[in-house]
């Protein structure tokens, strides 16, 4: 009987150390993924005033290039149909 007590308080031990272990590394993980959330938004919201700031220091090149995108896009497009 007492080696059953003995065995049981060691699968618990070895439970909450497992339980342990897998609770830090969960919390080491949500950890990096805010880390990283926080850095693509920060370059995200960097990429995007970059942008405004050309299209508003070339506002008739953005038109041209953006209208010259579409219509390669559309020439791709109808070529793909026929």
């Amino acid at each position: 009987m007492q080696e059953q007590q003995k065995a049981t308080e060691k699968m618990n031990g070895a439970a909450k150390a497992i339980k342990s272990e897998a609770s830090d590394a969960f919390k080491d993980f949500t950890d990096s993924a805010i880390e990283l959330k926080d850095r693509v938004q920060a370059a995200s919201s960097n990429a995007v005033e970059q942008t405004v700031d050309v299209v508003k220091k070339y506002p008739v090149y953005t038109a041209l290039g953006a209208a010259a995108v579409g219509f390669i896009a559309g020439i791709f497009i109808n070529r793909n149909k026929h």
